[in-house]
């Protein structure tokens, strides 16, 4: 597994890396999470597949702040053995870079 994510780190190798950045991501939120996905679409082909989608983040953070955002988000597959196995994750946003941050603002 090789991730990119939103949280800082260039990258996570390894499953055991991309499990521990979801639970960080998680104990940032008290309460709830919702998620939600839009333009979800799978392409396949042999022993390979791909998904894409916009992925909206809504909850309260653990400093009181609501969130409600919208990322990118694509996950790469391999059959091994008759099983799909996520090899790649892939979770981005636009970034401006006049100010040099994120823009967390944007809806499809």
């Amino acid at each position: 597994m090789l991730a990119y994510d939103i949280l800082p780190r260039l990258q996570y190798v390894g499953f055991d890396a991309y499990k521990n950045d979801y639970q960080d991501f998680f104990d940032g939120f008290q309460g709830p999470l919702h998620v939600e996905f839009r333009n979800l679409k799978i392409t396949t082909g042999g022993t390979v597949a791909f998904a894409t989608a916009l992925e909206r983040i809504d909850g309260k953070m653990k400093n009181g702040q609501d969130f409600d955002g919208w990322v990118r988000a694509t996950e790469c597959y391999r059959k091994t053995n008759g099983r799909w196995l996520a090899v790649h994750d892939h979770i981005s946003v636009p970034t401006d870079f006049d100010s040099g941050k994120a823009v967390l603002n944007l809806k499809p």
